[in-house]
């Protein structure tokens, strides 16, 4: 690992999980995923840049793959104030095989934006307000949805105890494309 700013770190993580079912065996499942990380400061501003790609092994069912890539960072304004900003692109796959042939139409990219800011009032007191947006669409255009969110949250950070105070207004809907197309099918 080459260091790029002041403070830098790598992640590398592999994983294996098992799930076997005692009755119903089909829905046994076995997934691997592997996760790097590169997290590094540039003058004022922290950077992280991270992968993912992950495999589920479905004993009756089609495989599943999925890769995830993202970016996100912050950056000090002032002594009380932090900004701070990421992406993340996912692409899932499913995979045909002989029990399952529809596989490939759940196939689908999303797309997450979200920025934030944080204020130290006092040594004790802090603030956290963030807004979200998130689109997943998939191959055929089914089941595709807009996600928007808006957070605010109340740290205090007393000498005994950390306490967080939050509140999180989630708005989810399927996009207008997947509320078209059925109406659209059902007059030919």
């Amino acid at each position: 690992m080459r260091k790029i700013g002041e403070d830098s770190s790598l992640l590398l993580n592999a994983s294996i999980s098992d799930s076997r079912q005692v009755i119903e065996t089909g829905d046994d499942v076995e997934g691997y995923s592997f996760t790097t990380a590169y997290d590094t400061t540039i003058g004022n501003q922290g950077i992280s840049i991270f992968a993912m790609t992950s495999k589920s092994d479905y004993i009756d069912d089609a495989d599943s793959f999925s890769n995830m890539f993202g970016l996100s960072g912050f950056f000090p304004s002032g002594d009380r104030s932090t900004y701070s900003y990421s992406y993340t692109f996912s692409d899932s796959k499913g995979n045909h095989n002989s029990s399952d042939t529809t596989a490939n139409e759940t196939n689908s990219i999303g797309h997450s934006i979200n920025i934030g800011h944080d204020y130290a009032a006092t040594e004790i007191v802090s603030t956290s307000t963030g807004i979200g947006y998130s689109i997943s669409e998939n191959k055929v255009g089914m089941n595709d949805y807009e996600t928007f969110e808006f957070t605010m949250r109340l740290n205090l950070n007393f000498p005994f105890a950390y306490i967080s105070v939050s509140y999180t207004h989630l708005r989810a809907h399927e996009t207008s494309l997947h509320l078209v197309c059925p109406l659209l099918l059902e007059k030919k």
